[in-house]
Formats: C-alpha cells, sequence, structure tokens
C-alpha cells in the first residue's frame, strides 16, 4: 500500500515539473491504478503505527447530511494548479500544486515562494469544502493547516495557519488562491 502511494506522489511531482495531469493519467492508466489502490484489503498497515498524524483534518463524514457517499456529487479538484500566497511574516508569493483525487480524498506536491516542494493530504466535501494537511517534511506535521475551498469548478482559495512545527518553523499564517491549469 505504501508502494502504491509513494508512486502516486512521484507522478504528482512529476506532474508539476513536466506535464499535465490527464497526460500521466492516459499515459500510465493511474485512474485504475488509483481505483484498485483504493478498494484494497490490504490490512497489514496498524493505523496507530501511521507516522502521519491526520486527527486535525476532518475527514469526510457519512454522517454529515451533506455527505451521500457517492464520489460521482464530489466536485473534481483534481489537476495542475498555480496562484498567490499572502504570508503574514513573508509577504506576497507564488504557489504552484500538482493535486490528485480519490473519492474523498486529496493527496499531491506543493511548493511556493517560501517553501521547497512539499506534500499534501486532505479531504474535499461535496460542497467544495477543502480541509487539507500541507506539510513541509516528509515525516511529522508540520507545515500549513490549511481550510478553503474548491470554487468555480477550477479555483482553490482559502487561508492556512503554520502548525505542529514547534520551534522548527515561526507561528504564521496566511492566504492563498489557486486556479487549475
Amino acid at each position: 500500500m505504501r508502494s502504491k502511494i509513494g508512486i502516486v506522489i512521484a507522478a504528482v511531482t512529476l506532474t508539476i515539473f513536466g506535464g499535465h495531469a490527464e497526460n500521466l493519467n492516459a499515459r500510465f492508466a493511474f485512474a485504475d491504478s488509483s481505483a484498485w489502490a483504493q478498494e484494497s484489503d490490504d490490512q497489514a498497515v496498524d493505523p496507530a503505527s501511521q507516522d502521519e498524524d491526520t486527527s486535525q483534518i476532518a475527514p469526510a463524514s457519512q454522517d454529515d447530511d451533506s455527505y451521500s457517499g457517492e464520489a460521482a456529487k464530489l466536485p473534481s479538484a483534481g489537476g495542475v494548479y498555480s496562484g498567490t500566497v499572502m504570508d503574514n511574516n513573508q509577504g506576497a508569493g507564488k504557489i504552484s500544486a500538482a493535486i490528485s483525487q480519490i473519492h474523498a480524498k486529496i493527496i499531491g506536491t506543493w511548493q511556493d515562494t517560501f517553501v521547497p516542494p512539499a506534500f499534501i493530504a486532505g479531504t474535499i466535501k461535496p460542497n467544495g469544502n477543502l480541509n487539507l494537511r500541507m506539510r513541509f517534511f516528509l515525516k511529522g506535521n508540520c507545515g500549513y493547516l490549511f481550510t478553503g475551498v474548491f470554487k468555480n469548478g477550477n479555483e482553490i482559495s482559502g487561508s492556512y495557519k503554520v502548525n505542529g512545527c514547534g520551534k522548527k518553523v515561526a507561528a504564521d499564517h496566511g492566504t492563498l488562491d489557486m486556479i487549475r491549469q
């Protein structure tokens, strides 16, 4: 299961630096692989031993009245994005991201003027609300805790705060707005 996630992250990284998500889907048939990975009954991974703490990311809940459990009702937010970021400490900058979506789960990579390429994991709800952990490092939870919305069928907009970094990174917050390319 971890190798499949690694392949998806590698593909998303390649998408940022050299192509479009549609080409990768067609060339490597990721849509079929992603569905198979999502449906896997792999029970070998103990959730308590996973490296990533997603406790601050609100999962799409089937108890939520707006969630019907059908992927067809979720907005399709996957793709390559670019836009602007306004950071409280660093000022204005640029941001780019390559995002993949499997049902309500969002994964991918991102970078902005202030952060080298890093990782995205989170959820999207049928109303377009996004809850993402935009991590700075492969291990741990240091990064942006992003709350925003996917709107107009091609735009991600919202705010973030630096979270989970301890003394590694100064407390910070800001806003970002990205348009799908």
